[in-house]
């Protein structure tokens, strides 16, 4: 994956959510495009910690290890 393509996914107009699929198995949903910033080598996805509300958890995702992006059509920005 590249910056560039998910770039043009979080820069969509109107916003379409995704859901990252990763490597490992994983997958990882971007619900708004705040929640996601590109980096020169990976993504950074922020979520927010139900347990400390003032407080977001984020994860650095290595583009090497996104295997693709599914866009979540039925899915409403918040």
């Amino acid at each position: 994956m590249t910056p560039e393509k998910l770039r043009e996914h979080l820069d969509r107009e109107p916003f379409v959510a995704l859901r990252l699929h990763l490597a490992s198995g994983t997958d990882i949903e971007v619900l708004r495009p705040s929640m996601a910033q590109t980096l020169r080598h990976a993504l950074m996805v922020f979520k927010p910690n139900p347990a400390k509300s003032a407080v977001m958890d984020y994860s650095e995702i290595n583009y090497r290890l996104i295997e693709r992006i599914e866009t979540l059509s039925n899915t409403a920005p918040a």
